[in-house]
This record gives structure tokens, sequence and C-alpha cells, in this order.
């Protein structure tokens, strides 16, 4: 599934980000420095979507010419972060005193790395562990890519004391490709995504603590290019089965299906049945005999092209 935001929202879909219910998504398109609200009349179903015709256009004194590609709002709605780019690591936050309302925006403060000896390239993404507790940072500059992994003092806010810095490097994962532009966590905090415009795909990482990126190991890779060879942003839904990212070249943001369906055959009842898989599929035989032994068992895997 796939919705194509032709002249609505622009030609330069950078970032994506879901209200919880899944009844509002906000695109910010950053050739004009706009984030443009579109209205769902079912939850995560972008075939429902339409740009309700609000939108909000950052050119503050805090932001500037730097104003970066992508954005994060947290705190149930009534925070907003944008980070600079052109190598700049400053993230500014905002905010709303209506939640998931723009443009009731107050300027707060911003977050400046640039002391911080580790970080010596912009910000590309911010994002947040589900209760504010935790940031993540995610720089990318030439051949290096890595999360930044942070405590805060204040949940859901950057300028409170910061303890716990941690990295995670990516630059042997994307292959010296120094153009991703986003990190977005499953709603468990045991995986995430990250998002390569150099290589054209979207990376998934599992981690074996939820919520600490120390642990992350690449578990598999999708290749956008049939899709989009250009993928930004990324977003799950509430349960994490559906994975959307936007894409620039054709200007459209994409679905994916994350869910693994599982097929049983009750072999007291039945001895064949047929599944068609749209991906890897694991075939496996459980629940053995409470006595004896279970013999005989295959499988035919039927290639029709």
């Amino acid at each position: 599934n796939s919705l194509d935001l032709g002249d609505d929202v622009g030609n330069s879909p950078s970032s994506i980000r879901w209200k919880p219910d899944g009844l509002k998504l906000f695109v910010y398109e950053s050739a004009n420095d706009t984030i443009f609200s579109l209205t769902l009349t079912s939850a995560y179903d972008l075939s429902t979507a339409t740009v309700d015709g609000t939108s909000y256009t950052f050119f503050s004194t805090e932001v500037g010419s730097d104003d970066g590609t992508t954005f994060h709002i947290g705190a149930n709605g009534s925070k907003l972060y944008i980070p600079e780019e052109s190598g700049s690591p400053v993230i500014h936050q905002y905010t709303l005193s209506t939640p998931y309302d723009l443009g009731s925006e107050s300027f707060d403060g911003s977050l400046d790395l640039t002391s911080d000896p580790d970080m010596t390239y912009g910000t590309g993404a911010i994002n947040f562990k589900t209760d504010g507790t935790r940031v993540y940072i995610y720089a990318n500059f030439s051949l290096e890519q890595e999360i930044f992994q942070f405590d805060l003092s204040t949940a859901w806010d950057i300028t409170s004391t910061r303890s716990n810095k941690q990295i995670l490097d990516l630059s042997g994962d994307l292959s010296g490709q120094g153009s991703s532009s986003d990190i977005h966590f499953t709603p468990d905090g045991l995986s995430f995504v990250v998002s390569s415009t150099g290589l054209d795909q979207l990376l998934s990482y599992t981690m074996t603590t939820a919520w600490d990126v120390t642990t992350a190991t690449l578990s598999h890779t999708f290749d956008t290019s049939s899709l989009d060879g250009s993928p930004r942003s990324t977003g799950y839904n509430s349960d994490g089965t559906k994975l959307f990212f936007s894409g620039l070249v054709s200007d459209s943001i994409f679905e994916l299906d994350t869910s693994s369906p599982t097929q049983t055959l009750d072999l007291s009842t039945g001895n064949t049945f047929s599944f068609t898989p749209s991906g890897a599929t694991t075939v496996s035989f459980t629940n053995a005999p409470a006595s004896g032994s279970a013999t005989g068992f295959s499988v035919e895997i039927n290639n029709s092209g």
C-alpha cells in the first residue's frame, strides 16, 4: 500500500511521524521547511489519508536557515523537536500548548552538542524511548554514521542533564554510505530501523536489551529500489506490525507488513495445506505426540514463478 503525496505536500517528503492512534500523519516537506498534517478516517490506512489543509512553516530565529530535514513529536503530542543540519549538532525543542497542534508551539531551548568530542558532525534525526527518559540522536556525516544514546534527568526535555552516553557505530553496516537519515523503534524497544538513501535500503536491528542500542545487531535489510530509490523517514504503527517509509524519488509514503503470519495444520484432522509466502518463511513441526513417535513429515515447495 502506498500514498502518493503529489502536489498536496510537495516534492521532498523527508520525514514522517504518526500520532499514536494512527488517525493523524505529519509530513515534513524539507524543500519549503513545512510540516503538513494529514487526517485518516481509518487508523494507519494510507488509502483514507487526506491533507487537512493545516501546515506549519518553521523559519524562526532559533532554527534559522540551518533547519534540518527531520523532526519528532513526543510527550503525548506536547513536545516538538527539530534538528539542524549542515554539520551543526544542534536540536531545538518546542512545547505545544495544544497536543499535536504545531501552530501552538513555543520555543523551550536547544541542545547544543558542539562541545561533545564524539559529536564531530551534524544531527540527522532524533527519537525517544516511549517514556521520554532516553533520547537517541542519529548523527551522520561523510563516511561516519552513529547513534548517540543519552539518559535524561527530565523526561522529554533534551535541555535537562544528560548521562550514560552510549554510541553505536553503524558505518560498517552502511558500507560507507554517508546519507542515512532516520531511526525509528518498535513499540517494545527491541528493534529499530534505519533508512539509507545511499544503499536504497531499510536496515533492521534487534536488541537483546530493550532500548539499549549497544546490544543491537543487524538482523535483516529491505531493498527499497523497486519502490523508491531514496528512502528517507520511517515509522511504525502502534503494535509494530506495519512499517512506513517516505521516498523522495516518488514523493510517496509506502507501507510494509512486518507481521509474521502463521498457518497451522492439525495432523489429527488433515494431512495437507497450502500457503503462499510473501517473504522469508520458516516451516517447523511442533507438539510431538504424548507417546510413541511421529514420522514421515515432508514439505513440498512448488516454485510457480
